[in-house]
């Protein structure tokens, strides 16, 4: 009756018509690419970067049940929350020698908010990563030209 039930493995089911209905859902390893962003870091700089965040299904319950869009919600929430936590680090763990103890930080952080929809996240992947990369803008400033 629209309710995830249960997870099931190969065989024969029957299904009672009008009543249940089977959805596929790929529990194996899957890759989700982030957008590219720029993000404001301590002290006063920008640092733009894109990622690759693996995850799978955990609980597949959850991944049903909890949020509509499995697959776009954790693409959204994963870069949102790269994103901040990267905006309050500190320069010198930016630095390519850090950057395996941030990687394992981020991917903890994602763990723990990605876990309340069923997802895990196997790995991060940096993309590109540019501290302190020029901004360039694309649309011309209107407030004082009136």
């Amino acid at each position: 009756f629209g309710r995830f039930v249960r997870v099931v493995e190969p065989g024969v089911y029957p299904v009672v018509p009008f009543f249940q209905d089977v959805k596929e859902l790929s529990v194996v390893y899957q890759e989700i690419d982030l957008p590219m962003q720029s993000v404001a870091v301590q002290p006063e700089g920008v640092l733009t970067f894109s990622a690759n965040v693996g995850i799978t299904i955990a609980d597949a319950g959850l991944a049903f049940n909890a949020i509509d869009d499995y697959q776009n919600t954790v693409r959204k929430s994963c870069a949102g929350h790269l994103a901040e936590a990267l905006s309050t680090v500190e320069g010198d763990r930016l630095g390519v020698e850090a950057r395996g103890r941030l990687l394992a930080a981020l991917r903890k952080t994602l763990n723990t908010e990605l876990g309340k929809y069923g997802v895990s996240v196997e790995q991060i992947r940096f993309t590109d990563f540019v501290p302190n990369a020029p901004v360039g803008r694309l649309f011309n400033d209107q407030t004082g030209t009136r």
